[in-house]
């Protein structure tokens, strides 16, 4: 009887295992639960690398060719290994064999229309089960080859070994990463080298060994740490029976030179030629800044790389910064040096055990052998990484199996059940680990969770988030990658981050559009500009940052800043957008400052460097701007025009058109304006500014029925658009007066016109001059037809005023603030007088506002308690008296109007609110 079982071999240990029935079954089973468990994986996205090794790389995506010239090209990137290449995104002679594998997914895709219609936009789940494919294969191989290292092994015993390796959750990454194919890959050659020497070991020779270095050469081909193939081969001899003939000691390695020393070369020149051709992670420094400092970090890494093994969670996709701090030193953390010592007692137990349990010793320095290339002892670029498991895994699972071995001879169904179950919670493990590779955002999330300090997770948590929409989620976790990176010293890869996470979190708080947000952004872009980038170079050379400085400036209103911002833009190597947009605001600075000249000046040179038609547009648009604002109409108009043709039939031509006929209208044609305003409508049927212009030059021309018509297309869209309201009752008016005594009608385009220049004047920031023109139309606005219209005039010159207030209040300019607000109060006074209850109670709210700020919350609830006895009882009013009563302790006003809003419909206020509501009432309850 076997360690494990019965053998079938006939009682000798040392005769060659037949590939019997009971293990192919067994292994396949084996196999396929491997491949099923990653199943679920398939749906996973592209993640990190795989947009730039497999959609960014050319090469992978070139046209389909006859298969003899594709194994040609294959053979010369093979080949590529010995030749110094230029550096691109995707270095194909850097691990070719991963390449020419993908390239069989390319064609497949192809082949099965899963590669889009133009063949370039791949459907990721052929590259996840290709991978899938690769681990099911190399469980098989496993079986196979421990079957062949142990005859004594039984079939089960074997593929139970290699189950263990096939479910086990640290190797998901390998697996479900499709760039990870480097991993899964190179095993199989390794593998297939150690089923070719394992077979030899009896009567090899030189031709064995020439097959095992040409596995080698492939396996090296996928990822350089198949370099310890060699070295791994002679481990088992510590772990097979020897076979007849064999010497004892290091005599029996020496016979083994004919399968090992090919191999050995060719590791060797591969390496070689690797470090000088290719310089894989050249620059790359001592982790932790010393080689003392690397040694105490790798002594750690390589304990818990075992703690994973053991009981693998958490698990993470990156353990860089603060997810595995750097050693600094033995006892910085004291871990380090505790680590050496651990490691250390392993490999002297291991060598005192070499003659007792040879196998079990093999395998424990086996580890130490396979995990090496990646263990920092030559700096490498990625510090700790779960992939780099995936092939040292081998040698702690057969340490495992070497101390189950006393424990299966005293209780076989015992210690089998076990190793069962711990393959069933490994396959739950793995199941569960593959939610998180669903997408860059779940994965990024998953990591930051386990190792809440890795500042580079919440880097990649935040960009993934704002690259799903979630900007809130993006900002908050941008924030945490910033405060995590900024008090520390950071070597160039954390500042390359810190960089990023600030200009990514400025952009989402920008295009938020709230003061404060902005506020932060434009803080995060001066950070910046006081800072280096990751390669020394000062970032106050970069226009891009500038420029986005610049427009908050603007946003912000600090005209003089963004100025000095264009300026600096124009001074810097700026692209040609960039210097556009900054010759643009330096054109408008100059207009406002009444510098007309230098304005036009600037915008003629900007047109000598603009190099499209879109570029040519905006210049001529502004240009237009610019001489509007000299009340310059006819080349204004011309401008405008320029503009509308630059852009072409293709481009957003309305805002050139809609201005070029605002420009006729002020010429005094008309005809012309009504002709640019139809062709607008032409393009964009729905532009309701041109709507509403159309329709009161319609009103002015007498069409009054057209008139009609477009202003109810304009309510259908928006059913409370004042101008169209009083339009349409205009319209209607003049209708009926025309058919009873036509010379009476009154002619109401001036207080449109009016009302039009203040909407052009309120958008272009000259909030002054349009409550000019408000006030101009109300005074226009006269006799009791007129009634709404002056009502909507005086409501929305209120409206201004409070703007007016807030913004000096911003510029800290209290006393204009409180004579804005002040008037705002006088002008909501004289609408309540006029406007009935049933309409005030929005007008009334805003009032309430304008009180709080004047004269105080008290006066603010006495307002809006005397508009409820007015009979303005919109819920809005209730909601406003229930804060109020909240805000000055007073219960029983609280208590009033909470009830009030419970009486409301459910759909009157919003859940939050009837919720508060009810909190408040049950406080009275007993």
């Amino acid at each position: 009887m076997g360690l494990l079982g019965r053998r079938n071999d006939g009682g000798d240990p040392t005769a060659k295992p037949r590939l019997d029935g009971a293990l192919l079954l067994f292994a396949f089973v084996a196999a396929a639960i491997s491949f099923a468990i990653y199943i679920p994986g398939f749906d996973g996205d592209y993640v990190f690398d795989d947009r730039k090794l497999i959609l960014g790389n050319e090469e992978l995506w070139r046209p389909n060719e006859p298969l003899l010239d594709e194994l040609g090209y294959t053979f010369n990137r093979l080949g590529g290994i010995f030749r110094a290449e230029e550096e691109t995104a995707v270095r194909t002679a850097f691990r070719p064999v991963r390449f020419a594998s993908m390239r069989i997914d390319v064609r497949l895709a192809r082949a099965i229309g899963a590669a889009g219609e133009d063949g370039s936009t791949p459907e990721p789940w052929i590259f996840h089960a290709h991978n899938a494919l690769i681990h099911a294969l190399n469980v098989l191989l496993l079986a196979f080859l421990v079957r062949a290292i142990r005859p004594d092994w039984t079939a089960w015993a074997a593929a139970l070994f290699a189950l263990i390796f096939g479910v086990h959750p640290i190797h998901t990454e390998s697996v479900t990463y499709i760039s990870g194919r480097r991993d899964v890959l190179f095993l199989t050659f390794v593998l297939l080298a150690a089923l070719v020497y394992v077979r030899g070991r009896a009567d090899g020779g030189w031709w064995r060994g020439l097959a095992i270095a040409g596995l080698s050469w492939l396996a090296l081909g996928t990822k350089e740490m198949a370099v310890t193939l060699p070295v791994a081969l002679l481990f088992i001899e510590g772990m097979a029976p020897p076979v007849s003939g064999d010497r004892a000691g290091w005599r029996r390695i020496v016979d083994r030179a004919p399968l090992v020393a090919p191999a050995l070369i060719a590791a060797g020149l591969f390496a070689l030629f690797l470090l000088t051709r290719q310089n894989p992670g050249g620059g790359t420094g001592w982790w932790g800044g010393s080689m003392v400092a690397a040694f105490f970090g790798s002594g750690r890494a390589i304990v818990t790389y075992l703690q994973l093994l053991v009981w693998p969670h958490p698990l993470s996709v990156d353990y860089s910064f603060d997810a595995f701090p750097a050693s600094t030193g033995p006892f910085t953390p004291w871990t380090g040096i505790a680590s050496w010592l651990l490691l250390l007692s392993l490999v002297v137990a291991a060598w005192r055990m070499r003659k007792t349990r040879p196998a079990l010793a093999s395998s424990i320095l086996l580890f130490f052998v396979l995990i090496s290339p990646v263990a920092q002892w030559i700096p490498h670029p990625e510090r700790f990484a779960e992939h780099h498991l995936y092939y040292p895994s081998l040698a702690f699972f057969a340490a495992g199996a070497a101390l189950l071995g006393s424990l299966l001879r005293k209780n076989l169904e015992g210690t089998v059940g076990g190793v069962l179950v711990a393959a069933l919670v490994c396959g739950s493990l793995t199941v569960s680990r593959l939610d998180d590779w669903s997408s860059p955002y779940t994965l990024w999330r998953s990591a930051a969770e386990a190792y809440p300090r890795c500042a580079r997770a919440h880097f990649g948590w935040g960009n993934a988030a704002q690259q799903e929409g979630r900007s809130a989620e993006a900002v908050k976790q941008l924030g945490v990658a910033i405060d995590l990176l900024a008090p520390i010293e950071r070597e160039p890869l954390q500042q390359g981050y810190y960089l990023q996470a600030l200009q990514i979190r400025s952009g989402i708080l920008a295009s938020l559009g709230t003061q404060d947000d902005a506020i932060i952004a434009k803080r995060h872009l001066d950070t910046l500009l006081e800072l280096n980038d990751s390669d020394g170079t000062p970032l106050r050379e970069s226009s891009f940052i500038w420029t986005e400085r610049m427009k908050l400036s603007e946003r912000l209103g600090d005209r003089a800043e963004a100025l000095t911002a264009a300026q600096t833009i124009l001074q810097l190597d700026a692209n040609a957008a960039e210097r556009l947009e900054a010759r643009l605001f330096v054109a408008a600075a100059l207009s406002e400052r009444g510098e007309n000249d230098r304005a036009e000046e600037t915008l003629v040179r900007a047109m000598t460097e603009a190099d499209t038609n879109r570029e040519r547009a905006r210049i001529w648009y502004q240009l237009g701007v610019t001489r509007s604002e000299q009340k310059n109409w006819a080349a204004a108009l011309e401008a405008f025009e320029n503009a509308a043709e630059q852009i072409g039939p293709d481009g957003r031509r309305e805002s050139a058109l809609y201005k070029a006929a605002e420009c006729a209208l002020q010429l005094g044609s008309v005809k012309e304006a009504r002709r640019r305003l139809e062709e607008l409508l032409e393009i964009k049927p729905g532009h309701l500014p041109a709507l509403l212009s159309l329709a009161e030059i319609l009103l002015g021309a007498g069409e009054l029925e057209d008139a009609e018509k477009i202003f109810v297309t304009v309510l259908d869209f928006v059913p409370d658009e004042p101008r169209a309201q009083q339009g349409l009752v205009q319209a209607r008016a003049r209708q009926k007066m025309k058919e009873k005594a036509p010379a009476q009608v009154e002619d109401p385009t001036r207080v449109r016109a009016l009302a039009m220049l203040a909407d052009r004047l309120e958008a272009e920031g000259k909030f002054d001059e349009a409550i000019d023109a408000v006030k101009k139309a109300e005074k226009h606005a006269e006799g009791p037809a007129q009634l709404e219209a002056r009502l909507s005039l005086r409501w929305r010159l209120a409206q201004m005023y409070v703007q007016a207030g807030y913004r000096a209040s911003r510029q800290e300019n209290e006393v204009l603030a409180l004579a804005q607000l002040t008037l705002a109060k006088e002008t909501y006074a004289w609408f309540r007088e006029l406007a009935p209850p049933e309409t005030r109670g929005k007008a009334a709210t805003e009032a309430a506002q304008v009180l709080r700020a004047t004269d105080g919350r008290a006066a603010a609830q006495t307002f809006l308690q005397e508009e409820w006895a007015a009979g303005v009882t919109e819920p809005r009013v209730a909601v406003a008296l229930f804060s109020l009563g909240v805000e000055l302790d007073d219960d029983a006003e609280a208590n009033r109007w909470a009830a009030e809003i419970l009486k409301l419909p459910e759909d009157a206020v919003r859940a939050e609110v009837r919720q508060l509501a009810e909190e408040q009432v049950s406080k009275e309850k007993p």
